[in-house]
């Protein structure tokens, strides 16, 4: 049986992980209101199906709720539905599995695991504990392994993607963009291009990070500005990228990844789901700073839509406008465009969908955080792979 409280969002719904996939035969049901609850469990072929309904009593007394379709009773999210006459802020729920002595079909797929837990031991008299060591190695090796991959693919991809030279570029003395600010009416240009765009959100708070604030309409405060801005990136984005690297290393030291297990095993942001209550652990830090760094390139509306950061819907304008082009060299207009391309923005001032190809300082980060959640995952498995083989060293 595993215990979880949850909260109820105002619609009456709310959406939890159980860390791994369960079959669930029963549950009892706590609310402090009467209420009908509906338990449903996520479907592999997409959405919700329901496993559990009834009507619960409100109080301390806790109720039973048998799963209606067992064989779909299987999964890792789950969502409650709670419909009451009044606001409930919480329900306690009891999640119950099948007994392996309840089922002979799950009895003999225990005497199957037994025996290859045996078999996957190389002494010469196999025991529980030994093949359980092993399997929990090779199990570990595969998944860090894939860490390590993923943090050394990242570092070779950022060496052949000309983002480093071009955001260097950007920040030198004779920058296309400083010369393009000197053209005619460059502010007014610059100026419509923040107020077009709507209001952003990103993670959770405003990112225009008052980029225009105080702003007098002057090139030279757009300059200072500018400048600020392409720095805190630059400096954003090699913290990231520095975060992401980190884990090829720490896949690859043993001591350093057994601090991280115990750490994560304990965090009460990725084993939320565990009850977990301790500090943040290394690897969600460094989830993020890459979440701190997406927000220089990009601000979110929606969790479909994205547009440009400040600093880049200014870029854009200058690219395109008119006296500048007229006037620019083709070099000078080369660089504006590998620069809105490490931006991952089009000259159009359009958010840019890179490719494999032409991937720009976004693809980076999307990487890194590719890496992270791996990662992430690794650390989680390899905590439920301690806790096994300490049942087993139990028996």
């Amino acid at each position: 049986a595993e215990a979880v409280a949850i909260r109820v969002d105002g619609d009456g719904r709310a959406r939890l992980g159980l860390g791994r996939s369960r079959r669930v035969v029963r549950i009892e049901v706590r609310s402090p209101a009467p209420a009908t609850v509906t338990l449903e469990a996520k479907s592999p072929r997409g959405g919700f199906e329901a496993v559990a309904r009834g009507v619960v009593a409100g109080g301390d007394a806790w109720t039973a709720l048998d799963a209606t379709n067992p064989h779909e009773a299987k999964a890792e999210d789950w969502r409650v539905l709670v419909e009451a006459g009044s606001n409930i802020a919480s329900v306690d729920v009891v999640f119950f599995e099948a007994r392996v002595d309840s089922d002979w079909a799950l009895e003999l797929h225990a005497l199957h695991n037994a025996a290859a837990t045996r078999g996957a031991s190389d002494a010469a008299t196999p025991s529980l504990r030994e093949g359980a060591a092993a399997i929990r190695a090779r199990q570990g090796g595969f998944r860090f392994d894939r860490v390590a991959s993923d943090a050394a693919t990242l570092a070779s991809f950022r060496r052949g993607n000309g983002v480093d030279a071009a955001l260097a570029g950007a920040v030198s003395h004779d920058a296309w963009w400083r010369r393009a600010l000197k053209t005619a009416d460059a502010p007014d240009a610059c100026a419509n291009a923040l107020r077009g765009a709507q209001q952003a959100v990103f993670d959770g708070r405003t990112v225009s990070d008052g980029f225009d604030a105080g702003w007098a309409g002057d090139a030279a405060g757009l300059e200072r500005r500018l400048d600020a801005a392409l720095l805190a990136l630059m400096k954003a984005r090699n913290k990231a990228l520095a975060a992401a690297a980190e884990l090829e290393t720490v896949a690859r030291d043993r001591a350093a990844l057994a601090k991280e297990v115990a750490a994560s095993g304990d965090c009460k942001r990725c084993a939320a789901d565990w009850g977990a209550k301790g500090a943040v652990c290394a690897n969600c830090r460094r989830v993020d700073v890459v979440t701190h760094a997406f927000g220089h390139f990009k601000v979110e509306r929606t969790r479909h839509i994205e547009v440009n950061a400040p600093a880049t819907r200014v870029l854009c304008a200058l690219l395109t406008h008119a006296p500048f082009r007229r006037a620019c060299s083709s070099e000078a207009r080369r660089s504006g465009v590998e620069l809105l391309a490490a931006l991952g923005a089009a000259p159009t001032g359009e958010s840019r969908l890179e490719t494999a190809v032409d991937a720009g300082g976004k693809h980076e980060l999307l990487q890194a955080r590719r890496a992270l959640t791996t990662m992430t995952d690794a650390l989680l498995k390899e905590n439920e792979a301690l806790s096994a083989l300490r049942r087993v060293e139990g028996l």
